[in-house]
């Protein structure tokens, strides 16, 4: 079952390495079936509002063209007249963030307001060239682009995407392995036009607060994982890269939210994936996740310290506002040093190549939980959760923190276990199964947000009692540690705060919600 459902990787690379690249794939004896010249010219509005929705738009044509040609193409797309001389307007996804449709997209082009602002925002002339990867029995596609791009100063890209079914994944992946050894390869979310457009400086096309996985009923437990670790390995490369080159600090929440996500998938689908390798990868991940930590824990007590002051502007702020910038900065360093590192590269490449071909998935080690289908693995999986979480939760009240932080983990997991199945929920089509996701959801949120409030708050009075205490980063001086002392005092007089009616509430909401993942079963 799960050959039918292919798979794609895009790597970026130094244009100067091309060369190497291609006698990489000779030597795997690698076919070449084709080569196309394309010239495009991406249009949005000043304020990206195309791009905004995760698609790229404008016009191409294959072959080259004269600069006359090319005014002439936009002359007549900008008089809404149809091309000539093999000119068509195209739209593609930008990274595998676009949403499943475009009618938001389509409704925005009909507009007569973003015709009238439409303008070139870069040109592009790219080199696709098209090989055929022999590996155990079939083979894999792989797609290298080289692309020349105007509008963003005289700039040079490269972009390998290989194409391949789950069957092939392990002597793919060995190609892979062996080619980044000669030639430097680094995943990517981005497609061509999202790089240009970060480098063109246009920042308000959006980082994706996740990735929808695009599940369907047809598929079996394990291939539904597959698809939500991808998914969630997508949302990582897209944020990492906005971090990597522009210090970009939604970048690093993202970046978290990414990995919760992936290792949320893995608790929800043990033991189907365990094995010795998996518990070796989740060591390395871990040494991934610490960095990101440190960078966004600075980033909050940044943001609390603001509005500490504005609850009581006689704090003094500024010598630790001082002291946290500069820790700040030097985790935002150490950070991108992690991710532009070598071995994260490779850990990436190992995560995945575990994801699609690990020990779990040979059939040695095969079970029935993997052939299951996805919906019946739902129904059983979330009637188990479900009930394990209502047990945690009816212990709230008397709880001590250290168990609340707990459960404020256990509901962001099953949360994020539930947006999981949105493709489920949307494709399923059946009146108010929608809306009972969405309650359940909703429910755990405030759950969830009443929780993280007080962690946050005993996280932040940790934080500046022991301002001189961290030996790890830079020191205190006795200013700031005053300065510390005073303001954990104000956090923990202004956090005070007994369990409140409205998680009561979310908690009575959550258990009344009909079990929409029976739905899912049935259908």
């Amino acid at each position: 079952m799960a050959n039918r459902f292919e798979r794609s990787l895009a790597f970026s690379l130094e244009p100067g390495d091309c060369e190497k690249l291609i006698a990489q794939l000779g030597i795997a004896g690698a076919r070449w079936t084709a080569e196309t010249k394309v010239l495009s010219l991406y249009l949005d509005t000043p304020e990206s509002a195309i791009g905004k929705f995760g698609f790229a738009y404008g016009i191409r044509r294959r072959g080259d063209a004269t600069l006359n040609d090319t005014q002439q193409a936009l002359d007549r797309f900008m008089r809404g007249l149809p091309g000539e001389k093999g000119w068509t307007t195209f739209r593609h996804a930008m990274s595998a963030a676009a949403p499943p449709d475009a009618r938001k997209l389509q409704s925005l082009l009909r507009a007569a307001s973003t015709k009238q602002q439409l303008e070139v925002a870069f040109q592009s002339e790219t080199k696709r060239s098209f090989w055929s990867l022999p590996v155990a029995g079939g083979h894999a596609g792989v797609v290298l682009e080289q692309g020349a791009l105007a509008g963003v100063g005289s700039k040079r890209l490269a972009r390998l995407t290989v194409t391949y079914a789950a069957a092939f994944a392990a002597p793919l992946f060995a190609f892979l392995a062996a080619a980044a050894k000669v030639v430097p390869l680094w995943m990517t979310g981005e497609s061509l036009a999202l790089e240009a457009y970060r480098q063109l400086g246009r920042l308000d096309v959006p980082l994706p607060g996740a990735i929808t996985p695009r599940l369907t009923f047809d598929m079996s437990a394990a291939t539904a994982f597959q698809t939500i670790a991808h998914a969630t390995i997508d949302h990582f490369l897209l944020a990492q890269a906005r971090v990597r080159f522009l210090g970009d600090k939604e970048g690093v929440h993202q970046g978290r939210v990414a990995l919760r996500r992936f290792s949320a998938a893995w608790r929800l689908f043990l033991p189907l994936v365990a094995g010795e390798d998996a518990d070796v990868l989740k060591e390395d991940l871990q040494r991934l996740k610490s960095p990101l930590r440190a960078a966004r824990d600075l980033d909050v007590l940044l943001s609390n310290l603001t509005k500490y002051s504005a609850e009581n502007p006689s704090l003094p702020v500024l010598p630790v506002r001082k002291l946290l910038e500069a820790r700040r900065e030097k985790a935002y360093a150490a950070l991108v040093a992690a991710l532009k590192a070598p071995d994260t590269e490779a850990l990436l490449l190992r995560l995945l190549a575990w994801v699609d071909a690990g020990e779990w998935t040979r059939e040695a080690v095969r079970t029935k939980d993997r052939d299951e289908l996805i919906g019946a693995f739902v129904q059983r999986k979330f009637s188990k959760l479900i009930q394990k979480f209502a047990r945690r939760s009816d212990e709230l009240e008397e709880a001590s923190s250290k168990e609340r932080h707990r459960t404020r983990i256990h509901a962001k997991n099953l949360r994020y276990d539930v947006e999981f199945l949105d493709n489920l929920v949307r494709i399923a089509g059946r009146k108010g199964l929608r809306k009972n996701q969405r309650a359940f959801v909703g429910a755990l949120k405030r759950i969830q947000s009443f929780l993280g409030d007080e962690n946050d708050v005993l996280m932040a009075h940790s934080y500046f009692v022991g301002l001189g205490r961290d030996e790890d980063t830079l020191a205190a001086d006795e200013a700031a540690q005053a300065a510390g002392a005073a303001i954990a005092a104000h956090v923990r007089a202004s956090g005070k705060r007994k369990f409140h009616k409205i998680v009561a509430k979310a908690r009575r909401d959550l258990f009344e919600v009909k079990p929409f993942w029976f739905d899912l079963a049935r259908h």
